[in-house]
């Protein structure tokens, strides 16, 4: 089993860093194979839509923090 860990830290208004961002998701989203699992970090609401649809394991930053304090 290969793991994919991807942090998305961009928002809509930072441009291609986001649109980037945006392309690796759904690179890694889209039928992934079943030797990948792979886990997203996000820290923007921004994310939370595009990410619901996807087959992958998803984690927001905030709770996380939460959870460790």
């Amino acid at each position: 089993m290969i793991k994919v860990g991807l942090f998305l830290a961009s928002e809509p208004h930072d441009g291609g860093a986001f649109q980037y961002s945006q392309s690796v998701l759904h690179a890694l989203g889209h039928e992934p194979p079943d030797d990948i699992a792979t886990t997203v970090i996000y820290t923007s609401d921004a994310w939370r839509d595009m990410l619901e649809s996807l087959p992958l394991r998803k984690l927001r930053l905030r709770e996380i923090v939460r959870k460790l304090t």
